[in-house]
């Protein structure tokens, strides 16, 4: 192998793996699909929308990477299981799954009505529960690394965030049961805790929130596929990332704190 090939498979660690990524038509999700891509894994981008799925594989082929768009609904089972199938048909094999679809809205507990309440936990928790479980046993034949993307509100609450702040804590609730199952079969769960990311799903927040003091995907994608690189006979099974010192707020002006 010439000197130049070696380099090249130095920075590509997770070349053969193949990975999953929900929620990855956007924001965090695209994200961390694409730095997942950038280090070798061919990568099943997976949500709802077709065309930003579509997109987002694009970018990803157009940087030299490999990914397959293909659209999945977390709260539908049927649609979960076509998603790992149809994986399986494109890959080979499954050895990373970051459950990363979620959805966020602000209300008081008395503007949460069931429809709500059901809609935020469909997705957030019973979601990431659907997808893990229809995944398992690939995952646990390539002894593979399941990272769950769950908020610091999954360990902090926040008024208004009834609905959310109960699906996070669920999650990290069943990751952390996760973690004990699978860690005697090999199988890695990693928990992500993110604070406030600047991503588009606060084009729908009502409030006016200060998005220069955010987390950039970018930086948050970084962490997870640092830890899906990891070496197989170490587990890094939580990561809190906040906002460093040149984006947090210099001065004492009041602002609204977002949840993620």
């Amino acid at each position: 192998m010439t000197a130049r090939r070696s380099r090249r498979a130095a920075v590509r660690p997770l070349g053969g793996r193949v990975a999953v990524v929900t929620g990855a038509g956007r924001g965090l999700g695209r994200a961390i699909a694409e730095g997942l891509a950038a280090t070798g894994a061919r990568v099943v981008v997976a949500a709802r929308t077709r065309t930003s799925i579509r997109t987002t594989a694009q970018a990803i082929e157009r940087a030299g990477g490999h990914a397959a768009a293909i659209p999945c609904d977390v709260r539908d089972p049927a649609s979960v299981e076509s998603l790992i199938q149809q994986t399986l048909s494109y890959g080979g094999r499954l050895d990373i799954l970051v459950n990363s679809a979620g959805v966020f809205q602000i209300a008081a507990l008395a503007d949460t009505g069931e429809p709500l309440w059901e809609s935020i936990l469909a997705t957030n928790l019973t979601g990431a529960y659907r997808v893990t479980r229809a995944a398992l046993a690939p995952l646990v034949r390539s002894r593979g690394h399941i990272v769950n993307m769950i908020s610091v509100a999954g360990k902090t609450t926040f008024p208004g965030n009834a609905a959310y702040c109960a699906s996070k804590w669920g999650l990290l609730g069943f990751t952390n049961v996760l973690r004990d199952e699978l860690r005697p079969l090999g199988v890695r769960v990693t928990a992500v805790f993110p604070g406030a990311v600047d991503t588009p799903i606060w084009d729908t927040v009502a409030g006016r929130w200060d998005r220069t003091h955010m987390l950039r995907p970018e930086a948050v994608a970084k962490t997870v596929v640092d830890a899906c690189c990891t070496p197989d006979d170490a587990s890094i099974d939580e990561i809190t990332i906040l906002p460093g010192s040149a984006t947090r707020p210099r001065t004492t002006a009041r602002s609204r704190r977002p949840a993620r």
